[in-house]
Order: C-alpha cells, then structure tokens, then sequence
C-alpha cells in the first residue's frame, strides 16, 4: 500500500519510471495506471493479494495444527 502511495506520489510529481532502455511510463506497472483502467486492476490485485495471504496462513495454520497433533 505504501509503494502504491509512493507511486501515486510521484507521478503526480512529474516522475518517469525507466522500464528498460527503450521504454518508460509515468507508472511501473499497468495495473497502477487509473487514468487508463481505472480503479478496478488496483482492487483485483490488491484483493487477490489479501486473498492469497489468507490462504497461506489457514495452510500454515493446518500444516501447524496436524504436526502439534502427531507430536
């Protein structure tokens, strides 16, 4: 969220991102760019981003409760 912010930030100052030699934009990444696309990229990343999250902490979560009930 905070790199999100940074980004936003700098834009809004005029900043380039450099994405390779021959290439730059005023955002790193295309999903970022709300001018073009609008919000909706930004809440499908930022969603499945929370999603996978606690996805990953309910298998730990298991992986944890199965190894406590073996020991």
């Amino acid at each position: 969220a905070l790199y999100w912010v940074y980004t936003i930030i700098y834009t809004a100052l005029g900043g380039t991102f450099y994405l390779s030699e021959d290439a730059t934009s005023r955002y790193p990444y295309f999903f970022m760019n709300i001018a073009e696309y609008g919000p909706l990229p930004i809440l499908v990343v930022a969603l499945s981003v929370i999603l996978i999250g606690y996805c990953l902490f309910w298998v730990d979560r298991g992986l944890s409760k199965r190894k406590a009930d073996k020991a």
